[in-house]
């Protein structure tokens, strides 16, 4: 249903580099782990992914990815974001 909650999700920051700085803009890499639940399902998370910020603000960022998801039940590697994808932060 639109608007309805799906997911909560605690996150804890694990690492945080910078790869590189291309004309005044750096290239930070993040790696973080965390728990969750998805509409009654508890599970475990692990990532790493690079973020661009695409806006002079900061608040617009390019982020690129991996992670794993893994249940009692099963364990799936799944891209943490598609290529392109812009995420606002509030």
């Amino acid at each position: 249903m639109l608007g309805e909650q799906i997911a909560v999700e605690k996150i804890k920051m694990v690492s945080r580099r910078v790869l590189s700085v291309e004309g005044g803009v750096p290239k930070i890499e993040t790696s973080t782990t965390g728990t969750g639940n998805n509409r009654g399902t508890e599970y475990q998370q692990t990532s790493t992914f690079w973020a661009v910020p695409k806006s002079l603000d900061g608040k617009t960022m390019y982020i690129e990815g991996q992670g794993r998801v893994s249940m009692d039940h099963c364990s799936t590697k799944l891209p943490v974001v598609a290529n392109c994808l812009h995420y606002q932060i509030l």
